[in-house]
């Protein structure tokens, strides 16, 4: 538990740390139930409150890269020849 636990107060920005802790998450709890076929309930809590906060702490991390990937922008006509004026003469895009 604590090798999982410490990564979430060490990074609070790394998408690839917070995946490998969900998975990890998923591993766990899935490995306490193949060796008993069940889980106690106390254990079960435990587990699934965890398991809640690292898939909403990788939610809140992969959310906006999500949300920005699959966005078309938009840009005005006024804002399309700002950066055509600022950027396109050094060679940026």
């Amino acid at each position: 538990f604590v090798a999982l636990d410490m990564p979430e107060f060490l990074s609070h920005n790394t998408i690839w740390l917070r995946l490998s802790n969900l998975i990890g998450r998923m591993l766990i709890l899935s490995s306490d139930y193949t060796q008993s076929d069940q889980i106690p309930p106390g254990e079960w809590v435990i587990h699934a409150s965890m398991l809640a906060v690292s898939t909403h702490m990788f939610l809140c991390t992969a959310g906006p890269l999500i949300s920005a990937i699959f966005s078309i922008p938009s840009l005005s006509v006024r804002d399309r020849r700002a950066y055509c004026l600022l950027f396109e003469a050094v060679g940026l895009s």
